[in-house]
């Protein structure tokens, strides 16, 4: 989690997409671990296709998100600046 905080420092001074991208995936793929340890907690298809279903919305989301955000620094010509804890 410490990691993610860090991401999101280095993303906001370097103004960087990729980087808040990046840190929302690893968002998500903590998420979806949490999933999974709920989901071996109890049993039934119901509880599994669920947490599927939370796994997958949320991928889905990140899928949204870079797709806008690309198409905005394509259309821009956005490019990041320099950040000490980019370089760090």
């Amino acid at each position: 989690m410490a990691g993610i905080i860090i991401l999101a420092i280095a993303a906001i001074a370097a103004r960087s997409l990729a980087l808040a991208g990046f840190g929302l995936d690893s968002l998500i793929e903590i998420g979806a671990s949490v999933v999974v340890i709920w989901e071996l907690s109890g049993t039934g298809e119901d509880r599994q296709r669920r947490g599927l279903r939370l796994i997958g919305y949320a991928f889905a989301a990140l899928a949204v998100y870079l797709v806008i955000q690309s198409s905005v620094v394509l259309a821009t010509s956005y490019h990041p600046g320099h950040s000490l804890p980019g370089i760090a």
